[in-house]
């Protein structure tokens, strides 16, 4: 029964790790501004290489204090019961050992387990920081366009005024195309009479 307590223990221990950084993986957290200031001042002591931004590299080493701060904000803001629950868990388990082992038996297991969450917090982390880089690196592609006769028109992703400005620009090149065209059948118009009154003088 004991045995069965504290297998089912270490399994609510490790789930409860496991469950904070997966969610972490799918929050936002730049819609947060203190996390979001957080956020960009760990970036800014990443790595060049994208490849390191993993929580156990040296070369994160500047970032990781602001990361484990962004981890502590997360957790104290959205998951405050369940990291009361992991501590009462993590306490309980070193009483046990302590009373099968003895005072001097190791006492390190809260803190390795401390340790881990904060490693698994700080990958998920890291993940959103390498796709929020992709996005500020990756080139600014023309995503709209509208053709007029035999022209296409390319235009920048819509942005505040970029619609007015669009109406605009293409109601200026069919005014231009539409005045082009009368003036043209002016003169089309005007050579027709000249070559008529020829034909009638002769």
């Amino acid at each position: 029964m004991f045995i069965h307590y504290r297998n089912a223990s270490f399994k609510k221990i490790d789930g409860l790790i496991r469950d904070n950084a997966k969610e972490l993986k799918v929050f936002d957290l730049r819609q947060h501004k203190q996390m979001q200031d957080l956020f960009l001042k760990a970036i800014d002591k990443l790595p060049n290489d994208r490849k390191e931004w993993f929580y156990g590299y040296q070369s994160v080493n500047k970032a990781r204090p602001y990361i484990d701060q962004l981890s502590t904000l997360y957790l104290e803001t959205y998951h405050a019961e369940e990291m009361e629950e992991l501590e009462t868990l993590l306490d309980e388990q070193v009483a046990v050992n302590k009373r099968l082992y003895g005072e001097g038996s190791d006492s390190s297991y809260k803190e390795n387990k401390l340790d881990e969450l904060y490693e698994r917090m700080g990958n998920a982390v890291l993940t959103q920081m390498r796709e929020y880089q992709k996005e500020v690196e990756r080139p600014k592609k023309r995503t709209s366009g509208i053709r007029n006769g035999k022209y296409y028109y390319y235009f920048n992703p819509l942005t505040k005024g970029s619609e007015l400005r669009q109406a605009m620009f293409l109601l200026s090149k069919t005014m231009r195309k539409t005045y082009h065209d009368y003036q043209n059948e002016r003169h089309i118009a005007e050579f027709d009479r000249m070559l008529e009154g020829y034909n009638h003088e002769m």
